[in-house]
């Protein structure tokens, strides 16, 4: 059990598709940590900043976040694992090649202006269970062990989002 005035808080590097791979725990006691965290608040998405690629989770309640991760949705219609899923799919990374890539590998930056312009598709009422439940499964699933999710995944979000239906 952590200390008495220790939280939970993960920044970019401690996360990966899917899953939070640490967490480490910051003493509020000590140093000034209101500039550097974001608010702890409910379960919401995360997508890191930098990266090749978009990458996304789900951080439990009441952990904090460094600025090296942007907390986005999902709004009250939509299961924070729907989002997950549509994030973390093929299509969202195509759209972010395509759309935000930069031009140097060297340090790339997902800009939230960029992120706040990614098309989420509204998936009907069955839609969203099933991603949300892939979206859990994959999450909860060991390392390595969730290649028969992910497809599934692919293969509603692009349903969703009409790709492969032109002849």
């Amino acid at each position: 059990k952590p200390s008495k005035g220790c939280v939970p808080c993960i920044s970019g590097e401690d996360i990966e598709a899917y899953r939070i791979r640490r967490t480490r725990w910051l003493n509020l006691n000590k140093g000034e940590w209101s500039q550097t965290l974001g608010r702890s608040g409910s379960r919401r998405v995360l997508v890191r900043e930098t990266g090749a690629r978009l990458l996304a989770t789900v951080v439990p309640d009441k952990t904090h976040i460094t600025r090296t991760l942007y907390a986005v949705g999902p709004c009250d219609e939509v299961d924070p694992y729907t989002l997950l899923s549509i994030l973390n799919s093929e299509v969202a990374q195509r759209w972010f090649g395509l759309r935000c890539s930069p031009k140097t590998k060297i340090f790339p930056k997902l800009r939230i202006a960029q992120l706040r312009m990614f098309p989420v598709a509204q998936p009907t009422v069955d839609l969203q269970k099933q991603l949300a439940q892939l979206g859990r499964e994959v999450s909860e699933a060991p390392k390595g062990e969730a290649g028969s999710l992910t497809k599934k995944i692919e293969e509603l979000v692009e349903e969703l989002y009409g790709v492969n239906e032109c002849p």
